[in-house]
């Protein structure tokens, strides 16, 4: 499963005190692409229901859920390109990355979980144990012999599908 986020921009304001005391704001605009990875083993039970079964030509419904382990989840990948500008309160601006730095990378959720539950400002636990699925389809099945039919259908399934397909019953 893949999800991608292609040049997304962002823009914020950082209010703070400074040392001496005095409210102050810092813009920081960017701009930045991700692109989060994961390869699910899950356990799925479909149901599939026939509209008119003895039709020639005939829809049919199928409906199904799943649920997969997060374990999966910690071999996830997280890949991530950012850079952009902070115009500091004195008018100077300051590009991120800095020279020398780099604003991409690769990193594992194992790496990414570790890291949000040991900071120690904002300790973050993952609750994430099970990735439920849920499958819906719509489809035409027509008989061309009593045993060979042709499947076109439509639905959601870890994305929109669109397939078709010849069966053979022996």
């Amino acid at each position: 499963m893949r999800l991608e986020m292609k040049e997304a921009r962002g823009d914020f304001s950082v209010s703070y005190t400074d040392e001496n005391n005095k409210n102050v704001t810092a813009v920081y605009s960017g701009m930045g692409t991700g692109r989060f990875d994961i390869h699910p083993l899950s356990f799925n039970l479909s149901f599939r229901w026939d509209i008119f079964p003895r039709a020639v030509v005939h829809p049919y419904i199928t409906f199904g859920l799943g649920i997969a382990s997060g374990s999966y989840l910690d071999e996830g990948t997280l890949t991530y390109d950012v850079h952009g500008d902070l115009l500091k309160p004195d008018g100077t601006t300051e590009h991120f990355p800095s020279a020398g730095e780099s604003g991409s990378g690769t990193k594992t959720l194992a790496q990414l979980r570790h890291e949000a539950e040991t900071d120690l400002n904002n300790p973050t636990t993952f609750p994430v144990w099970f990735v439920p699925f849920i499958q819906l389809h719509l489809g035409l099945k027509a008989r061309i012999t009593p045993n060979i039919h042709l499947l076109v259908d439509a639905g959601v399934w870890d994305g929109f599908l669109l397939r078709a397909g010849l069966a053979v019953r022996i």
